[in-house]
């Protein structure tokens, strides 16, 4: 029962002040920063379109030349030859059979060759 009977408490020497948020203030606040982010998104607009024209008419840059070595290190390994390549080879070409000893392998068609001359 005791709200309905409030007692006003107010000291007669002191001046009280309404407690009102101006509404046009507020109003004019937020229509002031809503203005200046506008103009700052057409500023960057405006900005980046220029940047972009200028990099659209540079000529192109030339890539950097690679030099045969690290080329190397990245190029993929070729296939081997396979088991009957290489045994076409060895009968088909001069080849060391023991270096040491001094041993030539020679193509067989000259070693049939070289074998109905012997007969």
């Amino acid at each position: 029962m005791e709200d309905d009977t409030e007692i006003d408490q107010r000291h007669p020497e002191v001046t009280y002040a309404e407690d009102r948020v101006p509404a046009r203030l507020i109003l004019g606040v937020l229509a002031g920063a809503v203005v200046f982010s506008t103009l700052l998104c057409v500023v960057a607009w405006w900005l980046l379109g220029v940047r972009e024209r200028q990099l659209h008419f540079q000529p192109a840059v030339t890539p950097p030349v690679e030099s045969a070595i690290r080329r190397q290190l990245f190029d993929l390994p070729q296939p081997r030859p396979s088991l009957a390549e290489e045994q076409r080879q060895a009968l088909d070409h001069y080849r060391w059979t023991d270096r040491a000893r001094r041993l030539v392998g020679i193509p067989i068609d000259r070693e049939v060759d070289l074998m109905l001359e012997k007969r």
